[in-house]
């Protein structure tokens, strides 16, 4: 796997996607005032 930089600035981390974000960004995904701005507008939901 390719070494991901870390990108720093005094207001912003960028940084390589972790495990330990995946639940985050599904709550983030599937809430309608985030996803009402990206693609089709609609939340996701988790497939099981």
């Amino acid at each position: 796997m390719p070494d991901i930089p870390t990108l720093t600035t005094h207001r912003l981390v960028l940084r390589a996607f972790h495990a330990r974000d995946v639940e985050p960004s599904l709550a983030m995904m599937a809430d309608a005032e985030v996803t009402r701005f990206l693609g089709d507008g609609r939340p996701l939901a988790r497939v099981a």
